[in-house]
């Protein structure tokens, strides 16, 4: 009754011991909100960006319930996503964020236009193209880290002043997925990155080179831009058996603000398939009318691949050990969403199946079964 938590101590409270046992006595006979903070500050409050928090979903009325509640503990960041502060530059502009976007939509109701991206996970950047000295107004809509969507307050962009003649501009570059070096299959969808939105791509000056022989050029293959006009993803077959070279020439790359990339040479090995090891299952006890994520990850619980289907196969393993793991997507949103107390919503479940995996090379690993109903 003393909700929310963030800024009203509790009524009745416990702390737990060394294992996590709590008792709460002598209430009045009613029924309560039952709910967990990791107290880090011993404040008595909840403090949403560095505790964690449990809650019982239900009610619990003191008069009758004599059930030992078992509470999971999750993070869940819900202070109101803002604006922290701005980084106006002569070419650029910023908005820096309290926390990491997904999506974002701007509008331009005066009928102006600045091209702009999502840069650091938190910072929106806005482009200048041309000399003006005009405030553009920009009205912002994100999606934020939790998949809510939140409209920001109306930002006036407004560039710095130039001093000198030339206008100082960051450098350009670009990354890819794989990066450079780095084994790919024959079948695979590569993904280069740039740090600027770009103006013009030359797809007839870009090739690929399979085994130092045969040249295709980039126009050959389904290209597909992300809406920031940064991110490129381009889905390749090839018949290379031992390495494929990307070749992207000096000039053949140039952003919005009118430069362009070195000479580019990018290098990789094609997989062998001995090297890698193959993984395959199916989920056990699934609801029909249930979405499902399956995800293998390391040791140190980094993702190394995803699939939303039973059966699964995941392939192309690099020899090591690994976690198999469910999670019961609620909301089919095809990723794992945190809980959030002040809407009495519990996190989506994560179903581990209890043992490290020896994932070997050139070995495939069958009937791999996960259960949606977890392991006791």
């Amino acid at each position: 009754e003393t909700l929310p938590i963030t800024q009203q101590k509790p009524i009745y409270f416990s702390r737990t011991d060394s294992s996590g046992y709590f008792s709460i006595e002598n209430t009045n006979i009613k029924e309560y909100k039952l709910m967990a903070v990791e107290d880090k500050n011993r404040n008595m409050l909840y403090n949403t960006k560095e505790e964690s928090i449990g809650l019982v979903t239900s009610p619990v009325n003191t008069g009758t319930d004599t059930t030992r509640f078992d509470i999971n503990m999750f993070l869940s960041d819900i202070t109101p996503l803002k604006v922290q502060r701005t980084l106006p530059k002569v070419n650029n502009y910023s908005l820096v964020l309290n926390r990491n976007i997904e999506d974002l939509e701007v509008n331009f109701p005066n009928n102006d236009s600045l091209p702009y991206l999502i840069e650091n996970g938190n910072q929106i950047k806005f482009y200048k193209t041309e000399i003006h000295s005009d405030t553009t107004l920009a009205q912002v809509t994100v999606i934020d880290s939790l998949g809510k969507k939140v409209e920001l307050a109306p930002s006036k962009i407004a560039f710095q002043v130039a001093r000198g003649k030339d206008r100082v501009k960051d450098p350009f570059s670009m990354s890819t997925n794989p990066e450079s070096n780095k084994p790919i299959s024959k079948v695979y969808s590569y993904r280069m990155t740039f740090n600027k939105p770009i103006l013009k791509f030359d797809e007839s000056q870009v090739i690929l080179i399979a085994d130092s022989l045969t040249h295709q050029p980039l126009s050959e293959m389904s290209l597909s831009w992300n809406k920031y006009k940064n991110v490129l993803t381009i889905p390749v077959s090839t018949i290379a058996k031992d390495t494929l070279k990307w070749e992207l020439p000096k000039g053949s790359v140039i952003s919005i603000e009118g430069d362009t990339l070195p000479q580019v040479v990018l290098k990789h090995p094609i997989m062998k398939d001995d090297d890698y090891g193959t993984l395959q299952g199916i989920i056990q006890d699934r609801d029909s009318s249930q979405h499902y994520v399956v995800e293998l990850v390391t040791e140190q619980f980094k993702v190394l691949q995803s699939t939303y289907s039973s059966p699964y196969t995941f392939r192309n393993i690099p020899q090591g050990k690994y976690y198999l793991r469910l999670i019961i997507d609620e909301n089919g949103n095809k990723r794992w969403d945190t809980g959030d107390a002040q809407q009495n919503r519990q996190p989506e479940s994560i179903i581990y199946l209890p043992d490290l995996m020896l994932i070997k090379s050139n070995f495939e690993l069958n009937d791999v079964n996960i259960s949606a109903k977890g392991y006791k």
